[in-house]
């Protein structure tokens, strides 16, 4: 019977979104990504199975303690998702604040603009680099010089398919404006590139959010954390992951101790937190994903270099592709935009194309702007408006096989060629 248990939650931890369960049930050869696990994620569910223990345990603690390592003995509070990480931390720094701003890349996950509108943040959304395609600075300032009446300010850059966003500028930027910056490394494990570490740029940060989903380079089936060198915010955090729950409420008259006499089954909640605790399965699973981490990033560069090699020579038919320096980063995603005008071609055209060779696609990610639930005047976001239309991100994971990677190099051949697949 616990075999049978261990099995089905293995099935559901690793079950990585509704687009790639319905892609692996079609005629779909290669995914746009897959989960990359072995033995010991096995060895660790049984343990934490057996243990009794699959809540508030020690595998979540193990978990922290190694992702603190990576970024430079940093804090790391694990929570439920990476979208309950941005949320903690924008529901804290709103609590200061009567008109706060918050400001994005244009081009990012829907999550962090729609937690940022609900908690009642004002939304401002920047421009993208058109080498990179991560946060544009120099269009970063221009919209803070244009939202200069708020009491705070927080900038949340994303390090887009693990290129590493210019931190450096953004900080110094931000800083003059006496902001915050989140950074959003969802994208970006593991932090080393360039000989250094990003944990150097990120102390200058308050806080770097991760995500665990099971297409990022650790997954644990859902779970993200949040990563901080402010002792005190991390503590906050924990709290609040679990309902904000005070053990130890030393200023509350009714607290542990009254009378001389102990009661070690009082908590206090000053103010209402969230159920975003990470389980021990989840943990269990992150935590032997991170053993395989630099083979998980070798594999995945490895395909890039392969991807740039084949396409440079058809430079000319996108309007963007992944540069050399891109193989520096975390290469989490593989992004491409074609020049849809020149090919003469539509985005249907090419997901048709590719659906028919049995190849998943998929648009990491649609504008911000683009959605119905932003209200603010539209603002003139070039780049983003250039490549947006051909964009779309080519399958990457670390088990693609040799034939996997020529067939997709195939169908962007043809596309390129003729204008959609042959028949």
């Amino acid at each position: 019977m616990g075999h049978i248990l261990l099995h089905s939650i293995a099935i559901l931890g690793f079950l990585y979104g509704l687009d790639i369960f319905q892609q692996s049930m079609s005629s779909i050869e290669v995914p746009i990504s897959r989960p990359f696990w072995g033995k010991k994620e096995s060895e660790n569910l049984n343990q934490v199975l057996e243990s009794g223990i699959w809540t508030n345990g020690p595998m979540v603690q193990q978990f922290e303690e190694v992702l603190a390592c990576e970024f430079g003995e940093a804090h790391v509070t694990c929570v439920s998702s990476g979208s309950a990480a941005i949320e903690l931390l924008l529901y804290v720094l709103r609590r200061q604040a009567t008109n706060p701003l918050l400001v994005s890349s244009v081009l990012n996950f829907v999550a962090g603009a729609a937690i940022g509108q609900r908690y009642g943040y004002r939304l401002a959304l920047t421009d993208i680099e058109d080498t990179t395609l991560n946060m544009c600075p120099r269009s970063l300032e221009r919209v803070l010089e244009s939202h200069s009446t708020h009491d705070l300010v927080i900038v949340m850059p994303t390090h887009f398919a693990g290129q590493y966003a210019n931190m450096e500028a953004i900080t110094s930027i931000v800083n003059s404006k006496r902001g915050y910056v989140i950074e959003d490394a969802c994208h970006a494990l593991p932090t080393a590139h360039s000989g250094r570490t990003t944990a150097d740029s990120r102390k200058s940060t308050l806080a770097t959010v991760l995500s665990f989903h099971p297409n990022k380079p650790i997954a644990s089936g859902e779970g993200g954390a949040i990563v901080t060198h402010h002792e005190q915010l991390a503590n906050q955090m924990r709290q609040l992951r679990n309902h904000n729950m005070d053990h130890y409420p030393l200023t509350n008259s009714n607290g542990q101790e009254r009378d001389g006499e102990k009661k070690p089954w009082f908590y206090d909640v000053a103010f209402p937190g969230y159920n975003f605790r990470m389980s021990e399965f989840n943990a269990a699973i992150g935590l032997a994903q991170t053993e395989r981490l630099e083979d998980t990033h070798r594999r995945r560069r490895e395909l890039a270099i392969r991807y740039n090699s084949a396409l440079k020579p058809l430079k000319g038919a996108f309007r963007f592709l992944p540069s050399d320096d891109f193989l520096h980063g975390s290469v989490h995603i593989y992004p491409i935009s074609f020049d849809l005008a020149r090919l003469g071609i539509t985005k249907s055209t090419i997901f048709k194309c590719a659906t028919d060779n049995g190849v998943g696609l998929q648009v990491h990610y649609t504008p911000i702007d683009h959605f119905s639930f932003f209200q603010e005047t539209k603002l003139s976001h070039p780049v983003m408006d250039s490549i947006a239309p051909g964009l779309v991100s080519l399958p990457l994971f670390p088990s693609m096989s040799r034939g996997q990677a020529d067939l997709v190099l195939h169908t962007i051949t043809q596309l390129v060629e003729s204008g959609g697949c042959l028949e």
